[in-house]
């Protein structure tokens, strides 16, 4: 559930590929179109929506995370230094018999979670009908 960020004005388009990884545009009162982000482990709204598109689509995107901390724990000492990530979709997580069936993001049948879903529907199918 989301909770009203927007002052009313309706979400256009999003795409959300896990937890706090996701993507949308809206139209504001003026009629601007705003692009809003979030992913976990960088900076909200710095990912353009067209590379949240592109992340879902099986590109992986690298950005540098300015000011990451590091803590040592034997010398208590803290660091802090420029990161290098690699941002990208993973619809598949272990979680029951290595196997995660995501939720439908799109209907297009060549996205990946789509060809995912559509081999434990087949792998069901075969075991049922033995």
């Amino acid at each position: 559930m989301f909770k009203d960020e927007l002052d009313g004005c309706v979400i256009e388009e999003i795409y959300v590929l896990g937890i706090k990884q996701y993507g949308f545009w809206y139209y504001d009162k003026q009629g601007n179109r705003v692009e809003k982000s979030v992913w976990a482990g960088y900076t909200r709204d710095s990912i353009s929506f067209d590379e949240i598109k592109s992340i879902y689509h099986g590109v992986k995107i690298a950005k540098v995370v300015d000011n990451r901390f590091f803590r040592s724990m034997t010398d208590q000492t803290v660091t802090v230094k420029s990161v290098k990530i690699t941002l990208q979709f993973k619809p598949h997580k272990v979680l029951i018999d290595n196997e995660y069936v995501a939720p439908i993001v799109g209907m297009n049948t060549g996205d990946p979670v789509s060809k995912r879903l559509e081999q434990h529907i087949n792998h069901l199918k075969s075991i049922v009908t033995k």
